[in-house]
């Protein structure tokens, strides 16, 4: 096998969780050239991946962009035959796109949203198949086997090293809170997270740091711990940075988010707040010291995507998610008593 590419587009937290099959297909295949197509937002995270060659990326046409210019694109960025293509998004955009490739076989990932859809509309909460496994179930009938199945990202030490002294934080005497998402209903109330960011201070007599893309009011809620010094707040890191501070971290604590899987992926105890959604659906957080943490509400999970209103007087699976509860979580990633 000469030449192999891999299709996905988006998002964060899907794109991290396809890393275990490209070790796969290098492992199998070390003079390979495997290449990755996504969005150009999505390259910096698809070169933290080990065995990449190189990284085609292209804007998702909007409405007055037609499939005509999706080809064009297609044809200048990846103009090679391939021996093999990975169509890891398989949606309608991404059949469009393989059918513009010269790829003398193509494998597409299952989605599995039968399974999805009845797990929101049972409300179970038995955990299914992991996300991980339908990307790696692609590698079947090929000569590629499994070498990993929790997903790795490496992490240039420059980038780590350069994270800590410009924010003057020190590795191991902090904690990440991880407090945006996809979608608002998705977020950790923030009055809680106060309470839990006072719990871990006093609890594991540590320093907390705050990441969020842009700068929000209602991080103002955090003025008090941010004036004892035990707290800050950073915003707008670029993928490679927020990868070098979450390694650094002692602990993430995120919502079912993309930081969330980046984190495990740099090898980081993680503990992740599932609410609306739940680890049933096949994205809980994966690696030695993961957990997802969920009060399993009758109610839970209210949609695949956690989008949905909540038609309840109020958000149940958070309001009984209270510090203490994560805290315990958080003993069982950190092996303290």
């Amino acid at each position: 096998m000469n030449r192999v590419l891999l299709i996905r587009l988006s998002h964060l937290g899907d794109i991290i969780l396809t890393e275990p099959v490209v070790r796969s297909i290098r492992a199998a295949h070390p003079g390979a050239e495997i290449e990755f197509l996504t969005r150009e937002m999505y390259r910096d995270v698809v070169e933290l991946f080990d065995g990449i060659d190189s990284v085609h990326t292209l804007e998702i046409p909007g409405r007055d962009q037609s499939l005509f210019d999706l080809s064009r694109t297609i044809r200048n960025v990846c103009n090679s035959r391939y021996d093999l293509v990975f169509d890891l998004h398989n949606n309608l955009r991404s059949r469009w796109i393989r059918l513009q490739l010269r790829a003398d076989k193509v494998n597409t990932y299952r989605k599995n949203w039968r399974a999805r859809r009845r797990a929101v509309r049972k409300k179970l909460h038995k955990a299914g198949l992991h996300t991980i496994d339908l990307y790696l179930d692609v590698l079947k009938g090929t000569d590629i086997p499994i070498a990993a199945r929790n997903p790795r990202v490496t992490i240039p030490v420059e980038n780590s090293g350069q994270m800590l002294e410009d924010h003057d934080l020190r590795q191991g005497e902090y904690v990440v809170f991880a407090v945006g998402a996809s979608h608002p209903t998705k977020h950790y109330p923030i009055p809680q997270w106060v309470d839990l960011a006072e719990a871990v201070v006093a609890e594991f007599d540590t320093n907390v740091v705050i990441v969020e893309k842009e700068r929000h009011g209602y991080l103002n809620l955090f003025d008090g711990l941010a004036k004892s010094g035990r707290l800050r707040v950073i915003t707008g890191l670029q993928i490679p940075m927020l990868a070098g501070l979450l390694a650094s971290s002692r602990l993430t604590v995120s919502n079912d988010s993309g930081v969330m899987h980046l984190s495990a992926a740099v090898g980081t105890p993680t503990a992740g707040l599932f609410g609306p959604t739940h680890p049933s659906l096949g994205f809980a957080p994966l690696g030695e010291k993961c957990v997802a943490v969920t009060t399993d509400e009758s109610c839970s999970p209210c949609s695949r995507h956690g989008a949905s209103h909540c038609y309840r007087d109020e958000r149940y699976c958070f309001t009984n998610m209270d510090a203490g509860m994560i805290i315990g979580q958080i003993r069982r990633v950190l092996d303290v008593g």
